[in-house]
């Protein structure tokens, strides 16, 4: 069997992913179509090594003001390493402002919320719910999932957490979000895509 496309052998032959977004950080910069928020980010010279936080502090890349993803409707996936658990934030999602404040989603590891992952949802308040698995330091896929009145999260393929509360109501764009006393964590892999 032959396959003209990465495309054709990751989706079901049924679904047609709409608005469909892939980045490997693969390369020897960071691609064009990112806006870097705050901070400093490097790729990482081995294979799959993926783009790294350098800075300490607030860190964050966006899709430049392009929400094309649907609040009532989206996925976000991404595969991660955090370098730490004690003093870490570190997550992704979807953001409809130009940073990490006001109507976003993200999902991964809060320090001081949870010492498991986290889904964080925030639009009119904020509302933090863990998981049931505690975090480590290896990769992990992270899949956040938005439906007309609630939102899950997965980790690895397996199902974290459900919400229903402060879930945005305005369209989206990607968001890789890290606020570290250390520096290293890495992302391999976002996709973003309308259902």
């Amino acid at each position: 069997m032959t396959f003209d496309s990465i495309y054709e052998i990751i989706t079901p032959p049924q679904l047609l992913k709409k608005a469909w977004f892939v980045d490997y950080f693969d390369g020897d910069s960071i691609r064009s179509w990112w806006s870097i928020g705050a901070g400093t980010f490097a790729t990482k010279n081995i294979i799959n090594g993926g783009l790294e936080m350098l800075g300490t502090g607030n860190n964050w890349i966006i899709m430049g003001a392009k929400r094309h993803y649907n609040e009532q409707g989206c996925v976000f996936e991404a595969i991660t390493t955090a370098v730490d658990i004690t003093s870490t934030t570190f997550t992704m999602g979807g953001t409809n402002t130009g940073g990490i404040t006001g109507d976003l989603i993200y999902a991964g590891v809060r320090t001081g919320t949870s010492s498991n992952w986290v889904l964080e949802s925030r639009n009119g308040g904020t509302n933090s719910t863990g998981g049931s698995t505690a975090i480590d330091l290896n990769p992990h896929r992270h899949k956040i999932e938005l439906f007309p009145s609630m939102a899950e999260y997965h980790v690895d393929r397996v199902l974290e957490v459900t919400t229903t509360t402060n879930l945005p109501d305005a369209r989206q764009q990607p968001l890789w979000f890290g606020q570290s006393n250390q520096s290293g964590a890495s992302i391999m892999y976002f996709e973003a895509y309308n259902t």
